[in-house]
């Protein structure tokens, strides 16, 4: 017996051809989200959570607006050893030279009174396959990134191990606050936005492109 199908015989009987590939056009760029097209407790689109559980969520001050939130309030045992930060990515690996801007909203329960420091991170050109190390975690990969402490101190890193600047600001309030971060070339610029707050330096061996 013989199996026809429609495949084989505008084939001429031939196998089926292949379709024909079209070049990657690369991520959305520029990218951003307001996060309200999408109901409560929704996975959101392009992110890739190295840690925790982030979703949508509606914004804590305007039922009507979105945020994207972080489900998870409690640690997890880490099979590991290293207890993975709540981080996500974003983007394109052969991303260079952007701005990466957020608005974080502190919640009231948040005030700092005990345990770990808490922060508010930002990163750009997070090189691919770099959040696997052992020794520092997914919260420090090979990027530039900046943590936001909530006593008010911003350190900027080149990952996973070097601060490249270190300075204080007054601690940021509880509610939403609006932070960005920059790369251009070999430069790399953090601002406070609203406030009179930036870092800006030179790497000489720059990171040249990556993920946010």
């Amino acid at each position: 017996k013989q199996l026809i199908t429609i495949t084989s015989l505008l084939n001429k009987g031939g196998p089926p051809k292949p379709p024909t590939s079209r070049r990657s056009q690369g991520f959305p760029f520029p990218y951003s989200d307001t996060f309200k097209t999408y109901s409560p407790g929704a996975v959101v689109k392009y992110f890739a959570d190295q840690g925790g559980s982030w979703q949508a969520a509606a914004s804590p001050t305007d039922k009507n607006t979105g945020c994207f939130e972080q489900a998870v309030t409690i640690p997890p045992i880490a099979w590991n050893r290293v207890n993975p930060a709540p981080v996500t990515y974003v983007g394109d690996y052969r991303w260079t030279d952007y701005v990466v801007a957020v608005s974080a909203y502190i919640p009231p329960s948040s005030v700092q009174t005990a345990g770990p420091p808490k922060y508010i991170a930002l990163y750009t050109r997070i090189v691919a396959n770099s959040n696997f190390n052992i020794s520092y975690g997914p919260d420090k990969p090979k990027s530039y990134f900046a943590f936001v402490y909530y006593n008010g101190t911003v350190v900027i890193w080149k990952g996973p191990a070097e601060i490249l600047a270190t300075k204080v600001m007054q601690p940021p309030p509880l509610g939403w606050s609006g932070f960005e971060l920059t790369v251009s070339g070999s430069s790399v610029l953090f601002k406070a936005v609203g406030r009179n707050f930036s870092i800006f330096l030179h790497d000489r061996n720059p990171i040249k492109s990556g993920m946010a």
